[in-house]
C-alpha cells in the first residue's frame, strides 16, 4: 500500500513538473515573439505569434481593453502570457500587454501601456478645463450683454421720460400756466387762442391722465374714470366778458 502512495506521488510530480516546464515554453516563446512585432501589423497576424496558456483554447489572449481615445481612435489591448509563477493561476504580473491603434500594432509593455491611458488621460481633463473656461468665458460675455442691453433700455427710458416732462412743460408753457394751478380756469383773450390753448390741453390731458380719452368735442375733454388711476375732464365755455 505505500508503494502504491509513493508511486502515486511520483507519478503527479512527474505530471506537474511536466506542465510547468509547458508553461514556462508557452512564456518563453511568447515573450521572445514580442520582438517579432512589427508597428503597424494587424492583429490578425500578430496574434499568429503567440500561444495560449490554456490548453484547450486556441485565442492566445488572456484579457482584452477596448477603448476610444481622445481623438477619437480605437485602442485594443491584448494581455499575453509571458511570464510565469508557479502559484497555480494566471496573474496580471504573469501578462505583457500588447498595444494597437485602430487595429495596427504601436507597442507593447506595462510602461508604455500605462503611459498611454495617462497621456489619454490629461488630454480628456486638459480639454474639460478648456470647455469648461469657454463656457464660462461664455457666460460672462452673455451676461455683459444683458448688462449692456439692461443699461441701455434705462437710459432710453430716461431719455424718455425727460422728453415727456420737457413736452409737458412746453404744452403748460403755451398755456401760459403753471402745473400747480391746473385746477384753476384758464382765461383766453380771442378765438384763436382759445382754439390753440384747448388743443394743448388736449395734447397734456392725452400725455398726463391715467385713463384713455373718452370725449373730445370743441367744448368739452374727458377721459374715462377710474379709481386707481387719474382721470381729467376739461371744459371750454364763454366767460362773463365774453372771452
Amino acid at each position: 500500500m505505500k508503494k502504491i502512495n509513493l508511486l502515486t506521488i511520483v507519478c503527479l510530480s512527474i505530471l506537474l513538473n511536466g506542465c510547468g516546464v509547458m508553461y514556462q515554453n508557452i512564456a518563453d516563446t511568447n515573450k521572445e515573439n514580442i520582438s517579432n512585432l512589427a508597428v503597424g501589423m494587424s492583429i490578425i497576424d500578430a496574434l499568429t505569434l503567440f500561444k495560449s496558456p490554456y490548453l484547450d483554447e486556441k485565442n492566445p489572449v488572456v484579457e482584452v481593453e477596448t477603448y476610444t481615445n481622445f481623438f477619437g481612435q480605437k485602442i485594443d489591448v491584448l494581455m499575453n502570457y509571458t511570464y510565469r509563477i508557479a502559484d497555480g493561476k494566471i496573474t496580471d504580473d504573469e501578462l505583457t500587454p500588447i498595444v494597437f491603434k485602430n487595429e495596427s500594432y504601436i507597442g507593447y509593455g506595462h510602461e508604455f501601456y500605462n503611459k498611454l491611458k495617462d497621456d489619454n488621460a490629461r488630454l480628456v481633463d486638459v480639454n474639460a478645463e478648456m470647455l469648461k473656461r469657454e463656457r464660462d468665458r461664455e457666460l460672462k460675455l452673455e451676461q455683459e450683454k444683458k448688462d449692456r442691453e439692461l443699461k441701455l433700455e434705462q437710459e432710453k427710458r430716461e431719455r424718455e421720460r425727460k422728453i415727456e416732462e420737457e413736452k409737458n412743460r412746453l404744452v403748460l408753457q403755451g398755456l401760459n400756466i403753471d402745473l400747480l394751478e391746473v385746477d384753476k380756469p384758464f382765461i383766453c383773450n380771442n378765438e384763436p387762442a382759445c382754439k390753440k390753448a384747448f388743443t394743448l390741453t388736449q395734447i397734456f390731458i392725452s400725455e398726463q391722465a391715467g385713463m384713455k380719452i373718452q370725449l373730445a368735442t370743441d367744448a368739452i375733454i374727458e377721459t374715462y374714470g377710474s379709481k386707481e388711476n387719474i382721470s381729467m375732464k376739461a371744459i371750454k365755455m364763454p366767460s362773463n366778458d365774453n372771452h
